[in-house]
């Protein structure tokens, strides 16, 4: 499914937007910038990351003064480790649309119901680290299902490294089509190259710290 514009079915409005890092500090960085910005709107907030990268955005988000535990007690922040999600939604070690379903889609409309919710994910960050690009792009297809059943507004994140070998150009390029935004900050050069060799879209925002 290629997705030029954010996803608006009668009640439903989603946006899924994909951005390229070139390395950690700037991810944590970024998505701290985001979850923080959707705390502030009054959003409900649900992340799935591996451990280390988790980690070093609780470092962000308390620097900017949120109470992390606290959001989490009371259920505004649900976080979700990546290699552990992505094992429960798979069969035979690829994603299963029934099992992102009953793992992913019924917690995230759940969600969804009681306020609008920010989800940052990078369950397909681990699948392209091992080259497989094909069960990445078909676990965004069922982030784009799930995009019409309830609002969210998902940012999904991958290492600009992924892209860099000879021949990823068309991989990229897909990724990038899966989505309604493709985003890179001026703090990551080797992501904005590779995005603008696609010809994608890019919005270009400003390096966050």
């Amino acid at each position: 499914m290629t997705y030029k514009e954010s996803v608006i079915r009668g009640r439903i409005h989603s946006e899924h937007i994909v951005q390229l890092f070139d390395s950690p500090e700037s991810l944590a960085d970024s998505v701290a910038e985001m979850l923080t910005s959707a705390y502030a709107k009054g959003d409900g907030l649900l992340v799935v990351a591996r451990q280390r990268n988790w980690n070093a955005i609780t470092i962000r988000l308390r620097e900017r003064g949120m109470d992390v535990q606290r959001l989490r007690r009371s259920g505004r922040l649900a976080v979700l480790d990546a290699a552990e999600t992505l094992n429960a939604i798979s069969r035979r070690d690829v994603p299963a649309a029934d099992l992102f379903d009953r793992v992913i889609g019924a917690r995230v409309c759940r969600l969804a119901a009681d306020r609008p919710l920010a989800i940052y994910g990078e369950m397909v960050e681990l699948l392209a680290e091992e080259g497989d690009f094909a069960s990445a792009l078909a676990l965004e297809d069922m982030w784009n299902g799930l995009s019409e059943k309830c609002s969210f507004h998902l940012l999904c994140g991958y290492s600009a490294a992924h892209f860099a070998a000879p021949g990823q150009e068309r991989a990229l390029r897909r990724v990038c089509a899966a989505h309604s935004r493709v985003e890179a900050t001026s703090a990551d050069p080797l992501a904005a190259w590779l995005i603008r060799l696609t010809r994608a879209p890019l919005k270009l925002v400003q390096g966050r710290g």
